[in-house]
């Protein structure tokens, strides 16, 4: 957002370092700076758009082994000059250059987090033994100097389901093993953890921070969290009006930074995709090789939402995922007739052997029926939020003001008439409601900051009013 003034926002710093002993300062001709941040990457990209009129660039022979420390602050003519946050990049490549005159060219470099350009030098071929997030939390310690972090915010306050394995890590990257272990992990309800990086990772320090999450308690705490912000009448709300899309809001109105300036839908309700994947209904079959014991278990949407929504009966629309499946949908094959959540559409077969490593089970292996399900039940989740994503652009300044990021649930609301006055009238309830940010682009330049977020719907806006939503 501009002002008279300016932006909100200033590039305090754009250093280029290389190894060869080259430091320049570069937020003079930086033209753009994008950050892609993605709740299923444990690193940042980025692309930034450099204009060099005054030959500054000349003396850079660029390798693809530089850093670059971004800092973003506060515009200190509209406040306190505090920076909003500082990351380092790694350069991975020229996207492109183009000579303009003989001074002056547009260079527009490919980045990623430093832990991301580190992770690929390194390899891991050795065991561990220990719950899953705590190995996780172990390795990019050791092997990228980077933390864990497991805030009550996202992760919860009991963990993983699963108990303490014995992991033998086949000459994997330090990542790689991270997500291997991350997409084992389900909370007690079957859903998926997330591990991933953040533009708030580094906090002004040296050292990056990830961060993990579960599913229920980033719903759970995050919808809460997005009806506090949304003050009095919902002012803080993100805000969409279908009948003007370049809406402006009145002066003095709280939620003018929250304002969807355009919006995207591609490929939404895609159930047959869901019903292929086998995210609607499933089989899962293991055959352990030391007891010969032999399971099978049926998978059904159905029952995994009405564990998430409280146990009840009935249908779980408005509730936690209410809106990615209908429960009233079946199908009739020959002279069988039965809800679609029962028709298994994939079978998945497993191979264990209880025993191998005494008595500490392998990363693979499921002692009961619960557990078994659990390989499937964060299938289905993950499937569930690529559903119904949704393409929102906003004004960048509301998402650092309230430090949002990916993993954060923020409140939408659809309405059908014009903002005349603080008071929102016509929302479309069908629409409307408390969206998971999936991923983010981060868009700098030298006139605004925009953010493109990609959402999916979690929950009605009305959910909070539903005891489901109490696991004490």
């Amino acid at each position: 957002m501009a002002t008279k003034d300016g932006t909100q926002f200033i590039f305090s710093s754009v250093m280029y370092r290389a190894v060869r002993g080259v430091e320049i300062e570069l937020k003079e001709v930086v033209a753009e700076f994008n950050i892609f941040e993605d709740i299923n990457k444990s690193y940042l990209t980025a692309s930034v758009l450099i204009g060099d009129d005054t030959g500054i660039m000349d003396e850079v022979k660029i390798k693809g082994d530089e850093t670059v420390t971004l800092i973003i602050s506060k515009n200190p003519k509209i406040a306190d000059p505090e920076p909003y946050f500082r990351l380092d990049f790694k350069v991975v490549s020229i996207i492109r250059q183009e000579k303009t005159a003989d001074r002056a060219e547009v260079l527009s470099l490919n980045l990623i987090s430093v832990h991301g350009y580190n992770n690929s030098v390194v390899k891991i071929s050795k065991s561990y033994t220990g719950r899953l997030e705590l190995i996780s939390k172990s390795i990019l310690r050791n092997f990228l100097n980077v933390e864990l972090s497991m805030d009550a915010k996202y992760y919860g306050d009991q963990g993983s389901e699963q108990e303490p394995i014995k992991l033998l890590v086949p000459y994997l990257s330090p990542l790689e093993t991270v997500e291997w272990l991350t997409e084992r992990a389900t909370d007690r309800w079957g859903t998926p953890f997330f591990i991933w990086a953040s533009i708030w990772g580094q906090n002004m320090s040296d050292t990056t921070t990830l961060r993990l999450g579960n599913f229920m308690s980033m719903v759970t705490n995050g919808i809460t969290s997005a009806e506090e912000r949304s003050g009095q009448d919902g002012q803080n709300d993100f805000i969409y009006s279908q009948v003007q899309t370049n809406i402006k809001a009145p002066e003095g109105y709280l939620g003018a930074m929250r304002i969807i300036k355009n919006i995207k839908f591609a490929n939404i309700e895609n159930t047959m995709k869901m019903i292929r994947e086998g995210a609607v209904s499933s089989t899962i079959s293991n055959i352990d090789a030391y007891t010969s014991q032999d399971t099978s278990k049926l998978f059904s949407i159905d029952e995994l939402l009405k564990s998430l929504n409280g146990g009840g009966e009935g249908s779980n629309t408005g509730k936690i995922l209410g809106t990615v499946y209908d429960q009233k949908d079946q199908l009739t094959l020959g002279d069988l007739t039965k809800p679609t959540a029962y028709w298994s559409a994939r079978q998945r077969n497993t191979v264990t052997s209880y025993g191998t490593y005494a008595t500490v089970n392998s990363i693979h292996d499921a002692i009961d029926e619960s557990s078994l399900l659990n390989k499937v039940r964060p299938l289905s989740i993950r499937s569930a939020l690529a559903r119904n994503m949704l393409e929102i652009e906003v004004d960048g300044i509301g998402i650092l003001e309230d430090e949002l990021s990916v993993g954060d649930i923020i409140k939408v609301r659809f309405v059908t008439e014009d903002l005349s006055s603080t008071t929102l009238t016509g929302s479309n309830t069908e629409r409307s409601g408390y969206y998971l940010i999936q991923n983010c682009r981060h868009i700098f330049n030298r006139e605004r900051h925009d953010a493109v977020l990609m959402i999916c719907k979690i929950a009605q806006a009305d959910i909070l009013n539903d005891n489901s939503m109490d696991r004490t």
